[in-house]
């Protein structure tokens, strides 16, 4: 006889639920303001270098606090369902990925842009000093 999921895993896989929309909005709002961003470094490289050093900098700060906050969103994640009874049929989430999660948008898209920003600093530093 098949086991039904008791109340438990209803309360689990609801703050699961909310934990991954928590992890959702911070990368939309991480792509929001990257795009703001961006779009200001493209209007001031030419004519205010000590601008684009400040917008490096920025983008720096919040891609970093970003995939942080979203790294501890994921490990909230993976706490509760450690909480979650192996009987409970579906499990309470999707298919692990342990040997490719580096690779999920909460990890990759920070640290690709946190990369560019470095980059975008570093050019920049470049253009003021020589």
């Amino acid at each position: 006889m098949d086991q039904q999921p008791g109340p438990d895993a209803d309360i689990i896989r609801g703050m699961i639920r909310y934990e991954d929309d928590v992890i959702n909005h911070r990368l939309t709002w991480l792509g929001q303001l990257q795009g703001f961003l961006f779009a200001a470094l493209a209007l001031t490289w030419n004519d205010h270098p000590k601008f684009a050093v400040m917008l490096a900098l920025v983008g720096i700060v919040v891609a970093f606090s970003v995939g942080t906050a979203c790294c501890i969103g994921d490990q909230a994640i993976k706490s509760l369902v450690k909480l979650a009874p192996d009987s409970i049929q579906p499990g309470v989430i999707g298919q692990d990925v342990k040997k490719w999660r580096f690779i999920l948008p909460w990890f990759l898209v920070p640290a690709i842009l946190l990369a560019a920003w470095v980059a975008v600093l570093v050019r920049a530093l470049c253009r003021l000093w020589w």
